[in-house]
């Protein structure tokens, strides 16, 4: 008995013993320290829906690569609304972990949202982005907002600052129908009806950054599309209740930067209902959507089909600056 005794102390000092080697091994990582990230965003937001808000929500995945290998990382629980922050390693005790050498690597850090997006994939929106359309979820449309972080090399066992650019672009219509006699309600909104050649396919022959930011023509991103026919965006309603309550609607869509048009071509076709019969308001003009940039158009829809453009602003996705069409725009980096 005592000799068992003493065997079976032995074999459970042994198993503690590996059972902490290991724990230590996982803690510390095979080679060194962990390499550790930090994220800044422009300000912090009141809502938090999604990265289109410039936030990342609690638990989003990013993939982060340096240059030979990808690892996920994740933003912590309770870094919703956060000004700044840092990501962690999605499996923080698995062997995933991106650690620094002994001696420096000299690595270059590049990082992708989605954490599943292939950039050498065509990246497809779809024609009715509409909250109708029930293959677009909130989830789906949130995913086309692609954002990437050119290659940094940050300095060697310091934390590396990942810079994040959108790269699509984004159109948001606000309408007011406050001056119409009937007060109309807006159903629907479309983006290129009238030209129906919207470009709803297209890929990145080059990642890189985006906006007025990105001042280096050899650091930009490259985009091409693949020309479409009688193709047009039903736009997706984010306007609540208590908005239109006023007689505010806001829709909204996202596409691969392009541009199109003509000065007499439908470009914003605004449909409503009233009590008596639907209308319909349309605004012509060209459009031109370059990468990481929001376009809004603020609209008042008056009687007998008259709309008027009170402002039109080219912005990054965070502050709005009034400019013409065709100025360029300020950063969108966050």
């Amino acid at each position: 008995m005592k000799r068992l005794i003493i065997q079976t102390s032995l074999l459970l000092l042994m198993l503690f013993a590996i059972g902490c080697s290991d724990n230590k091994e996982t803690l510390t990582g095979k080679d060194g320290m962990p390499v550790m990230f930090s994220m800044s965003f422009p300000s912090a937001m009141t809502v938090t829906r999604s990265t289109l808000d410039n936030v990342w929500p609690n638990s989003t995945v990013i993939s982060v690569s340096n240059g030979t290998a990808t690892y996920q990382y994740v933003t912590p629980e309770n870094s919703a609304s956060a000004s700044s922050g840092a990501i962690l390693p999605l499996s923080p005790y698995g062997d995933v972990l991106l650690n620094w050498p002994a001696t420096n690597p000299n690595w270059s850090f590049t990082a992708k949202y989605p954490h599943d997006w292939d950039p050498a994939e065509n990246i497809t929106v779809a024609n009715d982005q509409s909250t109708a359309n029930t293959d677009i979820t909130d989830n789906v449309y949130w995913a086309y907002d692609k954002i990437y972080a050119p290659a940094v090399s940050g300095y060697y066992q310091t934390t590396v600052p990942l810079k994040f650019y959108h790269q699509m672009a984004r159109v948001v219509v606000v309408v007011s129908t406050a001056n119409t006699a009937l007060q109309d309600v807006v159903t629907s909104v479309t983006f290129g009806q009238g030209s129906k050649d919207v470009d709803v396919v297209g890929s990145i022959t080059k990642l890189g950054e985006t906006g007025s930011g990105a001042t280096d023509e050899s650091k930009k991103t490259v985009w091409s599309t693949t020309p479409a026919t009688n193709s047009y965006i039903t736009m997706r309603k984010t306007s609540i209740k208590t908005e239109e309550d006023s007689h505010v609607y806001t829709f909204e869509c996202m596409l691969p930067p392009q541009s199109g048009g003509a000065a007499d071509t439908d470009l914003l076709t605004i449909y409503t209902t009233t009590n008596e019969a639907p209308r319909k308001y349309v605004y012509q003009a060209t459009y031109s959507l370059e990468a990481g940039c929001q376009y809004n158009y603020f609209i008042t829809c008056k009687e007998s089909g008259v709309i008027m453009v009170n402002t039109l602003t080219v912005s990054g996705w965070n502050t709005n600056v009034v400019v013409s069409n065709t100025a360029f725009v300020p950063d969108i980096s966050y």
